[in-house]
């Protein structure tokens, strides 16, 4: 009985050490390149992204600029007609 005993902890360490050799040598480095594969394509996605936003922005920063100066030109004018009505007259 003791023998069997023996035999079968071999046997378990056996399969133990080889399982922990599978999980350092092949699933860890697995691991790892796949995170760092998709870090990289995460990284390659944004940047499309910004370089997406910058075009988009470029053909639209001329509109932008015009209403954004008609903006401040009609609220300067909005300013100059209610001063002169608040005026009083003398």
């Amino acid at each position: 009985m003791a023998e069997d005993a023996k035999n079968e902890y071999s046997r378990c360490l056996v399969e133990f050490n080889k399982q922990q050799h599978d999980h350092h040598i092949r699933l860890i480095p697995d691991l790892l390149n796949t995170s760092q594969r998709l870090a990289l394509e995460n990284g390659n996605c944004f940047r499309e992204v910004v370089k997406n936003y910058c075009v988009a922005e470029r053909s639209f920063r001329p509109l932008i600029g015009k209403n954004t100066l008609n903006f401040f030109f009609e609220i300067f004018k909005q300013n100059v007609l209610t001063t002169l009505i608040r005026r009083p007259s003398m």
